[in-house]
């Protein structure tokens, strides 16, 4: 029971910082080249997903 209460706040708390941080639009610059714009919560939680992945 505790671990459903702490995955629910964890996954509430990532889902109100991708909402507040939907409207900063960032592009990913390669070689001088702007590739594509994603928000900056799209950026930071791949981040955090990639790291908890590996």
């Amino acid at each position: 029971m505790v671990r459903a209460i702490l995955i629910l706040l964890i996954v509430a708390g990532l889902a109100l910082f991708a909402v507040q941080n939907a409207a900063t639009v960032i592009p990913l610059v390669v070689l001088g080249q702007p590739i594509i714009a994603l928000p900056l919560s799209v950026w930071i939680l791949g981040a955090i997903a990639a790291g908890g992945i590996t």
